[in-house]
């Protein structure tokens, strides 16, 4: 993000082919992607939210599927339309009051199933979004 403006910088995949008269370079990073599209500016137009946390609380940690925003002390929610930000909101006090609850909480099996299913999901609302 640069000047409230969304933008993508970097982009890894599994593709040699040209883009926009940008050649791909040897990914140089141990992930699944081979090639690296580096060194350009692309402007998204995107509407909707990304959370961003940061702080992971060990605690929290389950190894299966994407982590809920409450494994984090702190918690932000970028609000974009067209790719230009519109608004920040804070969620890590959402995060700790969940946290909290958790904490307290026994879950019957048949919400650890629902739970189970819900980790791997990639929807924003299941995240807390």
């Amino acid at each position: 993000m640069k000047d409230d403006e969304l933008l993508l910088d970097k982009l890894f995949v599994n593709s040699s082919r040209q883009k926009g008269g940008v050649e791909p370079q040897v990914s140089n990073n141990e992930s699944i992607f081979s090639w690296t599209y580096a060194e350009f500016v692309l402007p998204v137009d995107y509407t909707g939210g990304i959370i961003v946390g940061d702080g992971f609380i060990d605690e929290f940690y389950q190894h299966m599927g994407f982590q809920y925003l409450h494994c984090y002390e702190e918690v932000l929610e970028f609000k974009f339309t067209g790719g230009e930000l519109e608004d920040v909101i804070d969620k890590s006090d959402e995060a700790e009051a969940a946290r909290e609850v958790l904490k307290e909480e026994k879950r019957p099996q048949k919400e650890i199933t629902r739970y189970i299913k819900d980790t791997f999901s990639l929807s924003y609302r299941q995240k807390g979004g």
